[in-house]
């Protein structure tokens, strides 16, 4: 739905001076999605966040 675990279709975030990652998707509600966080390197080199997946619940 949302990249597909492929980097090249990845949903780029905006970073706020407090510290936040964010961005604002349309998603249906009672949705479960599994994701991983991943980070581009100058070099263009892909860094995937360690450890299992994070899951995310949508609402309302």
């Amino acid at each position: 739905m949302v990249g597909l675990w492929d980097p090249s279709s990845a949903i780029p975030l905006n970073w706020s001076e407090d510290h936040t990652w964010s961005v604002d998707l349309d998603a249906c509600v009672n949705l479960t999605m599994r994701h991983r966080f991943i980070l581009k390197r100058s070099t263009r080199e892909i860094v995937w966040q360690p450890g299992p997946d994070r899951t995310f619940k949508t609402w309302c």
